[in-house]
Parts: structure tokens; C-alpha cells; sequence
């Protein structure tokens, strides 16, 4: 989802519009914790076993000792190499990164989908996370009493690296 518009442009002969959004709004494939690439499968329609087993897959083909990447994955589509099916994949996709570097979500600019694999979510407490990213709120006690355990998951870093999408019609 693609929030921040960087330039608009109208003209007679069509339009353009620039925008971005920071990486760490998303579960990046190559440090994310199990809990979370789990309950991402799973709310997307993975049965337990299915979630529990493509998770695993991606632990075991990213570390060797459990903790040091050893084969990252160099792009999101690669998750049907380890056993994922295209159906899943294209429901995942846009919740997923292999550029986000760290294993936390900014929930400022993270998706519904992306909010709701926090362990412990509630709707009502997504609503609530929801509420404070409309109002802008830049409190960080706020956000972390809002998801409670679910705090080690958050972040409130800048992304070093952004996704540029450019729209241009004629």
C-alpha cells in the first residue's frame, strides 16, 4: 500500500503520480520471526500443518545455526522454491520484503494483513493501532500499550530503503 504521494501531475495529454512507502512496514522473508511468517501464512489461508511447514522451510533455508542468514532470499517469489503454492504466494506477496533488514514492523506504515500477524492481536486492538496511525500519533508508550506483547515486534526507525512506484498515464 502505497500511502506517501511525492508529486502529482496532471496535464492535457494525461497524468503521473510518484509514490513511496518504507520497507519496514512489511515482514522481511530473511529475519522475520517464525511467530510471524506462521501467522501470516496462516491468516492467509494456510492450514496450521501448511503454515507451520513453509515457515520452517524458510528458517531452515535462511540459517544454518537457527540465528546467521546463510542463504537469503533475494526476492519474495522465491518462498515457492521451498514448497509454498502460487494461491498463497500471490496472497502473501504484498505483506512480504527481502529489504526491510530487521525483524520489527513500523506500524505507522504497515498493512492491515501486515498488523494482524502480531501475536495477540485482537481486532479491537487493530482498530485501535489503526486509529492512532490516522491521527498521526508519534507517541511510542501509545503504540506499545496498544499491542502489549506484541511490542518486541514493533519499530519506530526510519527504512534506509524505500519502494518507488510510478504511475503515468497518456
Amino acid at each position: 500500500e502505497f500511502r506517501r504521494v511525492l508529486f502529482r501531475s496532471k496535464a492535457a495529454t494525461g497524468d503521473a503520480r510518484v509514490a513511496w512507502r518504507g520497507e519496514t512496514g512489511l515482514i522481511d522473508l530473511n529475519v522475520a520471526p517464525a511467530e510471524l511468517l506462521q501467522t501470516l501464512f496462516r491468516n492467509a489461508g494456510a492450514s496450521e500443518a501448511d503454515a507451520l511447514s513453509i515457515t520452517e522451510a524458510i528458517i531452515e533455508r535462511r540459517a544454518s545455526d537457527g540465528r546467521t542468514v546463510v542463504v537469503p532470499f533475494s526476492h519474495v517469489a522465491q518462498i515457492g522454491e521451498i514448497g509454498a503454492p502460487n494461491s498463497l504466494l500471490r496472497r502473501v506477496r504484498p505483506s512480504l520484503t527481502v529489504y526491510n533488514g530487521q525483524p520489527r514492523i513500523d506500524p505507522r506504515i504497515a498493512s492491515r494483513d501486515v498488523l494482524s500477524t502480531f501475536p495477540g492481536m485482537t481486532e479491537g486492538r487493530l482498530r485501535n493501532m489503526l486509529t492512532l496511525r490516522e491521527r498521526n500519533v508519534a507517541d511510542v508508550a501509545q503504540w506499545t500499550n496498544e499491542v502489549g506483547e506484541s511490542a518486541r515486534f514493533l519499530t519506530f526507525e526510519r527504512s534506509p530503503v524505500i519502494r518507488v512506484r510510478v504511475d503515468a498515464r497518456v
